[in-house]
């Protein structure tokens, strides 16, 4: 228990939206600041440390980016500030 709350306290769990399958990645919309600390909000890959659970988070920009084709967007988690070089797919 100490070492997982330590854990959080050093490290952050950061969601990564991967828009690479698209032809054109959408435009951040300023609503998304209300869900998180965004670390990158522009190109292929958004950053943001979120309080949302994965399902709330995804969910939440699939509403609100404006693409048709929502399964070509990819969302990741992994940790910040040190990267496990292997995020997982969510």
């Amino acid at each position: 228990m100490i070492k997982s709350n330590l854990y959080k306290k050093v490290y952050k769990t950061v969601y990564i939206i991967d828009f690479s399958e698209l032809e054109q990645e959408p435009l951040f919309n300023n609503k998304f600041q209300e869900i998180g600390e965004w670390f990158t909000n522009s190109g292929k890959r958004w950053i943001c440390s979120s309080i949302l659970s994965t399902d709330d988070f995804k969910s939440y920009i699939l509403k609100n980016v404006k693409i048709t084709d929502g399964a070509k967007i990819k969302f990741f988690k992994d940790y910040f500030p040190i990267s496990t070089n292997s995020e997982i797919e969510f």
